[in-house]
């Protein structure tokens, strides 16, 4: 590792380190294992978190289980092709989010228009006769 008794400029690094260097093996085996080792992290982590749904469901919030899918699905395999982008996902939650907040504001529209054809004493789906015995005061 010495040449001419001078270390070279990348080992100069490592004397700043005190000595200590991470070493990362990422051939195609190395991923594979580290991505099988996470697999089974996150299967073991989804069966503890149904147990933990159990006694405490708002400590669910401390996961992130669009990753623990994500790792799950990498360990098996799964071509990236399969798994979505993370923008895709983003965007359809945003867009399932809006279709939910719309279907209760005509849910909250149909609640008060019924109040208000009660009120007035016309027909409609609770009050098929026409004739309302509750009106507001």
């Amino acid at each position: 590792m010495a040449e001419n008794g001078r270390l070279p400029k990348n080992a100069k690094a490592l004397l700043k380190n005190k000595g200590k260097i991470r070493v990362v093996i990422d051939s195609t085996m190395a991923q594979e294992l580290r991505a099988y080792t996470n697999r089974d992290a996150n299967i073991a982590l989804v069966e503890q978190a149904k147990a933990l749904f159990d006694i405490a469901p708002d400590s669910l919030i401390n996961f992130n289980f669009d990753e623990i899918a994500r790792g799950i699905a990498q360990g098996l395999g799964v071509k990236h092709t399969v798994i979505r982008d993370k923008m895709v996902v983003a965007q359809e939650r945003a867009y399932q989010q809006q279709l939910q907040q719309a279907q209760m504001a005509l849910e909250a529209n149909k609640t008060q228009s019924e109040i208000d054809r009660n009120e007035a004493g016309a027909s409609n789906l609770n009050n098929a006769g026409g004739s309302n015995q509750y009106r507001r005061a």
